[in-house]
């Protein structure tokens, strides 16, 4: 990248850590900028003073920050480190990572890469400098490392892909100098914790945090603008947990995310603006009842409204997912405005490659499947809501009917 904020890497055949090299560069003399990068650790660091175990051929490496962050983002630098990793891996492999919060990139539910930020901040609240290290598992196979360690560590070249340290190294520090943007990242925060979370590993299912002595439990929801993460408990409380380590809870606690359907009339009986504003405030409702993923299926009318409604929730709920099934594949193809409610959902279906008698009634079937619930506008009582509405009754889906 052009004015990069980063200079040539200082390159080691092997450390004890690159975290620990650059904090004491640092302590002598705070210099943003500085990327240190070793072939292999004696003693790499994670969380909680953690040995990250770093044999050759992995991409290991630090690098150091000294702009003027306001002082509550620091902790938000790992969020961008760990979007970073997982946008450099995509752009080199293809591979789709999950981001582990706070601090870990699994691929197929297991460890690719660890995350360490550690800083010093002035007495007057201002930060000194910031020291980034980054792990990612390259060369070998989860059997070369220790075995208490090889059920839960992958790597690239297992996956199929013979990556260079310098190719990842330097592709993760382009993706992070976009999003840290010169240190004036945190004036975006709200669309990078929307990317963040939509990476998010174990989002929508019940996770335990370990906090010091306190364990605390509930559906992971996504993270915040500040980079803690957001739980649901039981009885429908949101939690923000600042820090932690996070695990599974026990597959008996983990069940389906709350699912939401909508159906609704293509031609609409009240005023759009009406219906719009009601569908808005009935998705924000619903987010609150613990809601995470909403299904619309796509046609003129209620459906694009619905869909609009939940892209909106966004801004306060940025966990909120939006599914859109389309009957068939060429589906209102020519209409632009349906075309980047699309770009902007979670997941597109498509029912059937062509259009057939039945596709509608799929699509609708298709809606149902595993939903909590079916907000539905049907004020001409006729049409497909009805029978979606007959067909959710006969699955003892709870109706709701959108209220104006």
């Amino acid at each position: 990248m052009a004015d990069s904020i980063f200079s040539s890497p200082i390159v080691f055949e092997k450390l004890d850590s690159t975290n620990a090299w650059l904090r004491t560069r640092c302590e002598k003399e705070p210099v943003g900028g500085i990327c240190v990068v070793a072939k292999e650790q004696s003693f790499g660091r994670g969380r909680s003073g953690r040995s990250f175990v770093s044999p050759k051929g992995g991409a290991y490496f630090s690098f150091s920050l000294t702009d003027n962050i306001p002082i509550e983002y620091i902790p938000t630098l790992t969020i961008l480190a760990g979007l970073a990793a997982n946008r450099a891996i995509f752009a080199l492999t293809g591979l789709e990572t999950e981001i582990k919060w706070p601090n870990d990139l699994l691929l197929q539910k297991k460890k690719l890469c660890g995350i360490l930020t550690e800083g010093c901040v002035s007495s007057a609240g201002v930060l000194q400098y910031a020291v980034i290290g980054i792990g990612i598992n390259l060369a070998g196979k989860s059997s070369d490392f220790p075995p208490e360690l090889q059920p839960v560590l992958c790597t690239l070249e297992e996956a199929g892909f013979s990556l260079s340290p310098k190719e990842v190294i330097d592709r993760v520090l382009y993706e992070f100098e976009i999003l840290y943007d010169r240190g004036n990242f945190y004036r975006n925060m709200r669309e990078i914790t929307a990317s963040y979370t939509r990476n998010l590993a174990y989002r929508g299912e019940f996770v335990s945090i370990i906090r010091g002595e306190k364990e605390t439990g509930g559906r992971l929801i996504g993270v915040n603008d500040n980079g803690e993460a957001l739980l649901r408990a039981e009885n429908g409380n949101l939690i923000i947990i600042p820090s932690g380590e996070m695990g599974l809870r026990p597959k008996a606690e983990n069940r389906p995310e709350k699912i939401c359907a909508f159906s609704g009339n293509r031609t609409l009986s009240h005023p759009e603006k009406r219906v719009k504003e009601a569908i808005e405030k009935t998705v924000l409702s619903l987010a609150d009842e613990g809601f995470i993923r909403f299904r619309a299926g796509g046609a003129d009318g209620f459906d694009l409204l619905a869909a609009e409604a939940v892209i909106k929730a966004r801004e306060q709920h940025p966990h909120l997912q939006l599914e859109v099934l389309l009957p068939y594949a060429e589906f209102g193809k020519n209409k632009p405005h349906r075309a980047e409610i699309l770009k902007q959902a979670d997941e597109v279906k498509v029912i059937s490659p062509q259009y057939h008698p039945n596709c509608f009634r799929l699509r609708n079937e298709a809606l149902l499947e595993g939903a909590h619930l079916l907000l539905f506008y049907n004020h001409q009582n006729s049409g497909g809501t009805v029978q979606t509405a007959s067909m959710a009754d006969k699955l003892g889906i709870p109706l709701r009917p959108l209220e104006l």
